[in-house]
């Protein structure tokens, strides 16, 4: 008898866990919240595995294509004539992407229409020709950055005497000590006539 009892009792308690257990379902990745009205289950959190994007380094913008090796590229502008006495701006510009520094006068022959050198005095500070004070200034040192410039003042006399006059239509360069020349063309040209000199001013910054 009792051990009847005992077995129906056995019996009560695994029908009463399997019915528990029914009423429990897959948790994972959701909370469930129980109330009055029923339940609502809310996603949890997912932990992103995904790859991160590492911030990429700045890089130097390349000089133009045109730009010469040196860094820097020569201009002339088109003469100024006044009651006989010649001037002209020489133009240094930074075309590449470090400073370039310049010191003194432009390094520079005449060429002729050929391309053929001319035999002219160069006459640094151009006292010879003109007493202008800009072109008589002590020579500094002059650092540009990449896109500044640098300008130099060019003078002459187209006095005609005896023997046959000088006409060029290129300056030959060396834009920086040890740096490839630059044949810049003359707009108009540089009549020397018979002096057979040329003055020039040193490296300054334009103002």
């Amino acid at each position: 008898m009792i051990t009847a009892w005992r077995a129906w009792s056995y019996g009560l308690l695994v029908s009463a866990v399997v019915v528990g257990m029914s009423g429990c379902g897959d948790t994972s990745g959701s909370t469930t919240h129980a109330g009055k009205g029923g339940s609502m289950s809310v996603p949890t959190a997912q932990e992103s595995t995904g790859p991160s994007s590492a911030p990429t380094k700045p890089t130097t913008p390349a000089p133009p294509a045109d730009c010469p090796e040196s860094g820097v590229r020569l201009t002339a502008e088109e003469p100024d004539a006044a009651m006989g006495l010649r001037a002209m701006t020489l133009t240094m510009a930074n075309c590449g992407n470090a400073p370039r520094t310049v010191t003194g006068y432009p390094s520079l022959r005449v060429l002729d229409a050929h391309r053929a050198g001319l035999s002219v005095e160069i006459d640094p500070g151009a006292a010879s020709i003109t007493t202008m004070e800009s072109l008589q200034a002590k020579p500094r040192s002059v650092t540009l950055h990449p896109g500044e410039q640098a300008v130099s003042v060019v003078v002459w006399r187209n006095t005609v005497t005896a023997g046959s006059s000088q006409n060029a239509l290129y300056l030959d360069v060396e834009p920086l000590p040890g740096q490839a020349r630059q044949q810049i063309p003359v707009p108009g040209g540089i009549d020397l006539g018979t002096t057979a000199r040329l003055g020039i001013g040193p490296w300054h910054t334009p103002t």
